[in-house]
């Protein structure tokens, strides 16, 4: 992976189930979030999360 910025990011997660089966593919397009913890003099804190559980995947 890149240098993560506050760009629009393409996900594509595949995986397996518990009994080893395919998981269907999924896709999300999502914006990292931004923040300024530390005050607006200092820099820009930038994640990104996702979570893929039985409601699908998305942003966390």
């Amino acid at each position: 992976m890149g240098t993560l910025t506050s760009s629009p990011i393409d996900a594509e997660v595949t995986g397996t189930d518990t009994n080893g089966g395919t998981l269907p593919v999924r896709t999300l397009n999502f914006t990292p979030k931004s923040a300024k913890p530390w005050g607006e003099q200092c820099q820009t804190a930038i994640t990104a999360s996702l979570v893929l559980d039985a409601h699908g995947l998305r942003q966390s």
